[in-house]
């Protein structure tokens, strides 16, 4: 994760990057191929504005920023007639959005 903020009259903006792998891993005590979910790789990146009197912040965000597929778990199931059953949970796609919020009182 990497941060840099420039502070100015009006306020505080910074950028925010964060990279993430997560290397193969087996969802299961059992090292078998089923169980293995591939490597993956996840690059994110944010941007927010503090006002000068921290009454409000602005936020803008993606998520998987390249729309890497990537798998959170990996697993099997087999009936007793042997047909196994494969399951996989992908990464969320990539994802955008703002956030703005806004602080009252004293």
């Amino acid at each position: 994760n990497a941060n840099y903020t420039w502070h100015m009259a009006s306020g505080a903006l910074t950028l925010s990057s964060t990279w993430t792998y997560r290397d193969e891993a087996y969802y299961s005590v059992f090292s078998r191929d089923f169980n293995l979910a591939p490597p993956y790789d996840e690059t994110d990146l944010r941007v927010l504005f503090n006002d000068a009197n921290n009454r409000y912040t602005f936020i803008g965000f993606v998520r998987n920023v390249f729309d890497e597929e990537g798998f959170e778990s990996a697993g099997a199931t087999q009936s007793a007639w042997g047909v196994r059953s494969l399951n996989v949970s992908p990464t969320a796609p990539r994802v955008y959005g703002i956030e703005a919020q806004f602080r009252f009182g004293d």
